[in-house]
């Protein structure tokens, strides 16, 4: 008799274990196929976002140092420029061993599915003399 079995597991630490568990209870009784990986479109989005709120909050975080130096205050936005934003799954240039025709380790097969997120932003933001900026404060 033969069964086969489906399971999508959201965490990949539960699905060693089981496999694990379930290598160790069966033997040879059972196989095991490699895991496939995939994200969800609402995941990625929510990657997304997060990317853009670190860009926009690594922004703020330089003007603020560029107001110590120069003795100001960092204001409100002008203006906030959404340059680019590139996404991409696994390694950007190095060949997989997949493709050279031998099999990958399980941590290669991880970084082969690991969805990366850059972004790049521009922000203009307004820069004020401190003691007007303790005058527009009270």
């Amino acid at each position: 008799m033969t069964t086969e079995l489906l399971v999508t597991f959201v965490d990949i630490e539960k699905c060693l274990a089981v496999t694990n568990l379930l290598v160790e209870k069966l033997n040879d009784s059972v196989i095991i196929t490699q895991p496939e990986f995939h994200h969800t479109p609402h995941s990625v989005e929510e990657l997304r976002k997060q990317v853009l709120i670190k860009a926009v909050s690594n922004c703020r975080q330089k003007a603020d140092n560029i107001g110590l130096l120069l003795g100001q205050v960092v204001g409100q936005p002008n203006k906030i420029i959404e340059e680019y934003t590139k996404e991409w799954e696994g390694p950007e240039t190095a060949p997989t061993t997949e493709r050279l025709g031998k099999s990958l380790t399980m941590q290669q097969r991880i970084a082969n599915a690991t969805v990366h997120v850059k972004a790049k932003v521009k922000i203009n933001f307004e820069m004020m003399a401190k003691e007007k900026a303790k005058a527009t404060t009270r």
